[in-house]
C-alpha cells in the first residue's frame, strides 16, 4: 500500500540535506510513495530538523534544532520568531500554548502566568495516582507558598504558609485580615472570629485508665450567655471569714457575677457572701468557725470584644438561609434542604 505525506506549507528546507524545495502557489503538496518510515538524517551525526520557513525569515521546526545531546528531540519556533507562539491544535482550535517567554496556557491562548488554564466546565485541573499517594507541591524560595482563591477575577481568600513563622493561615482578602492560624511550632489552632458546631465541643484524649484501648471525651460546658467559670475551695478562720482572691484581671474581663456556697463537712453550718467582688476578692461568712467551704463564681464576659461584638442566643436565618437547615439530617430533611448544599459541588465527585 502506498503512504502519502502531505505537506501544504509555502517553503520547506530539509536542512540536513543541504536541500530546499520551492512549492509555488499552485503545487504546494508533495507527494511521496513509500513502503517505509519517512526518515531525516545526517550523516556526521550532528543536529538535524525540518525547518518551516515564512517570507519575514521567521520559522518553526521539528527535530533538533537546540537540543544539547544527539537524543532530544523538538518541535518549537526559532529565536527569530520573537511574537511567534507555538500552539497545539485539535479541531482547528488551540488546546495548548506556549508563548515567547515559556508561559503555557491550556485553552488560554494568550497565558499571563507560568500555567494558565481557561476552561468552561465546573472542574479544572487534576493530579491522580494510579497506583500510590499523589501529591502537589507549592515550593516558594521566598515569600509566601499560597493557594489564592478567586471569584470573577476579584480575590476572595488566601490560604498559605506564613513566610516569617511557617505558621499555615487563611486569610479573607480584600480587608478582612487572617481569619484562622496553625501556629508552626506549638499546633496551637487561632480562630480570629467566633467558633461555631453543630455537633459538641469536646477534648478526646487517651483514657487514663486503659490508653491502648479507650478514648475519654468530654464536652464543653454550654449557655445562652458568654458566661466564665471560676471555683476553689476554702476554710473559714476562726470567726468564720474566709476571703477569696480571684484572678487579677477578673473584673476587668467579667460583669454581673453570679455566686454559688456548698459547705463540706460533718457540720450543719451556714455559709453567705459577706462581702461581694471588690477589687478582685470577696468574703465567705458561716455561723460557725473553721468550716470547710466550696465556692463558685460566675461571670459574663465583658472585655473590649464582646462590648463592640455582644452574644445574642437566638437569631433570625438569612434570606439565604430560610427554608433551609444548618442540620438538615437530624430533621430527617434531605441534604438538597441543608445550607450548606450546593449543586455545582456534585461535579467535584466526578
Amino acid at each position: 500500500m502506498k503512504k502519502y505525506f502531505l505537506i501544504t506549507l509555502l517553503i520547506i528546507s530539509i536542512e540536513s540535506m543541504g536541500q530546499s524545495i520551492l512549492l509555488t502557489p499552485d503545487n504546494q503538496t508533495i507527494k511521496s510513495s513509500i513502503t517505509e518510515p519517512l526518515t531525516i538524517t545526517r550523516s556526521d551525526n550532528s543536529k538535524y530538523y525540518m525547518r518551516f520557513l515564512n517570507l519575514d525569515g521567521a520559522f518553526g521546526y521539528i527535530g533538533q534544532y537546540n537540543g544539547i545531546t544527539n537524543e532530544d528531540f523538538e518541535i518549537g519556533t526559532s529565536g527569530s520568531s520573537a511574537n511567534g507562539k507555538f500552539f497545539l491544535t485539535t479541531l482547528a482550535e488551540p488546546r495548548l500554548t506556549i508563548d515567547n517567554s515559556g508561559n503555557v496556557g491550556i485553552g488560554e491562548t494568550a497565558p499571563s502566568y507560568k500555567l494558565d488554564v481557561l476552561h468552561a466546565g465546573s472542574t479544572g485541573i487534576r493530579s491522580k495516582s494510579s497506583s500510590s499517594f499523589s501529591v502537589v507541591d507549592i515550593d516558594a524560595s521566598s515569600g509566601d507558598a499560597a493557594l489564592r482563591f478567586a471569584k470573577a477575577g476579584v480575590n476572595q481568600w488566601n490560604t498559605r504558609n506564613n513566610p516569617g513563622t511557617d505558621d499555615y493561615q487563611i486569610f479573607e482578602l480584600g480587608g478582612g485580615g487572617e481569619r484562622l492560624r496553625i501556629e508552626n511550632t506549638t499546633g496551637k489552632v487561632v480562630v480570629s472570629g467566633d467558633f461555631t458546631a453543630v455537633g459538641a465541643k469536646l477534648f478526646t484524649i487517651d483514657h487514663p485508665l486503659d490508653p491502648e484501648n479507650k478514648l475519654l471525651m468530654h464536652a464543653a460546658a454550654e449557655s445562652n450567655e458568654v458566661i466564665n467559670f471560676y471555683s476553689g475551695n476554702i476554710q473559714t478562720d476562726a470567726f468564720g471569714k474566709a476571703i477569696v482572691t480571684l484572678p487579677n484581671y477578673f473584673e476587668a474581663l467579667n460583669k454581673d457575677y453570679r455566686y454559688q456556697l456548698t459547705v463540706i463537712g460533718g457540720s450543719f453550718a451556714q455559709a453567705i457572701i459577706s462581702k461581694e467582688v471588690l477589687n478582685n476578692k470577696f468574703e465567705i461568712s458561716t455561723n460557725q468557725p473553721n468550716i470547710k467551704v466550696s465556692w463558685e463564681v460566675k461571670g459574663i464576659r465583658n472585655d473590649l470584644r464582646m462590648q463592640k461584638n455582644p452574644f445574642v442566643a437566638e437569631v433570625l436565618k438569612s434570606p439565604e438561609m430560610k427554608g433551609k437547615y444548618v442540620d438538615a439530617k437530624s430533621h430527617n430533611k434531605p441534604e438538597s434542604k441543608s445550607v450548606s448544599f450546593d449543586t455545582n459541588l456534585s461535579s467535584l465527585n466526578d
